[in-house]
């Protein structure tokens, strides 16, 4: 638990971090491959070192919006559909027990 005043000459505000949780974050390449990329009917997911165990995957765009979401018991590979999906930027969401990977996603 950490706890401290800031240091803000206009602030004056106590704050206090408790139930810290900590979170294994990879954007190595190695560990997710997402192509083609930018994408036009299709997203393939090639999910390398995650081990192979049950796992989340969600396509929002950046404003959080979900236009994709399905949980997957060990696979190795999947692909996304993108038809229909509107042209712009998206974050796709990949996680399970032990691993958490975003991966900026273009959509033509």
């Amino acid at each position: 638990i950490t706890t401290g005043v800031s240091t803000a000459a206009r602030f004056n505000e106590t704050w206090k971090a408790s139930n810290v949780v900590s979170i294994y974050e990879s954007d190595n390449d190695e560990t997710v491959v997402v192509f083609p990329n930018p994408a036009k009917d299709k997203i393939n997911i090639y999910f390398g070192t995650i081990p192979n165990e049950k796992t989340n995957v969600i396509l929002t765009d950046l404003t959080g919006k979900t236009f994709y979401k399905n949980e997957f018991p060990r696979v190795s590979t999947m692909m996304i559909p993108t038809i229909g999906i509107s042209k712009g930027m998206y974050i796709l969401t990949i996680s399970n027990g032990s691993t958490f990977v975003n991966k900026k996603i273009c959509i033509e």
